[in-house]
């Protein structure tokens, strides 16, 4: 994980990320970890949050998802925006995005004790909801859909997600099957 300590600088990698599928019981039945990219917009996000502006915390997870063969998707890019969600359905018309509400307040912890108090934020949440929010792409086991990506969004209005900013996006090396239960990811952002 050492890539992953660098500082706080967009373009570059500033956290991690635990992706997981989970079957009934809540057992984990598959798992992805991974680096994830600030974007340039995930900047304005942290310099609002400075700036005492509290409805740009993140409060979001975008999940991306297809009900075909996943597309082979390039690396994630510091300038990729919220216009990218906004025409993913128009693409191929299996694809679309979740737009789910971070289920738990965030956890803060140090990542090196003799410098820090509480410099690496976690946030968490699992998939909800049985359509996607660009098109109304199902969402569902039977529909076969897999998760192949996601993004930690600031969402300052959550009944409006043309208000949405991107703060950091990801891509899976291999997809998440939504199988019987749902998807879950922690994600970690590291300030150093």
């Amino acid at each position: 994980m050492s890539e992953c300590r660098d500082q706080f600088n967009v373009g570059k990698p500033n956290g991690f990320i635990r992706a997981f599928s989970l079957d009934e019981g809540g057992n984990i039945l598959q798992l992805i970890e991974k680096p994830n990219l600030i974007v340039y917009s995930g900047a304005d996000v942290v310099a609002r949050c400075l700036a005492w502006q509290e409805l740009y915390v993140p409060r979001v997870i975008y999940f991306e998802f297809s009900n075909a063969t996943p597309p082979t998707v390039s690396p994630t890019r510091a300038d990729d925006s919220l216009s990218y969600y906004e025409n993913l359905y128009l693409a191929t018309g299996d694809e679309d995005y979740l737009r789910v509400p971070i289920s738990v307040t965030p956890l803060t912890t140090s990542s090196d004790a003799s410098k820090y108090d509480a410099n690496v934020v976690t946030y968490y949440s699992l998939t909800a909801g049985t359509a996607g929010e660009g098109g109304g792409v199902t969402f569902s086991e039977a529909a076969g859909s897999k998760v192949y990506g996601a993004a930690l969004v600031a969402a300052p209005d959550l009944n409006d997600k043309t208000k949405d900013v991107i703060m950091s996006r990801v891509y899976f090396s291999s997809s998440l099957s939504k199988g019987p239960a749902q998807v879950g990811i922690q994600w970690e952002i590291e300030c150093l």
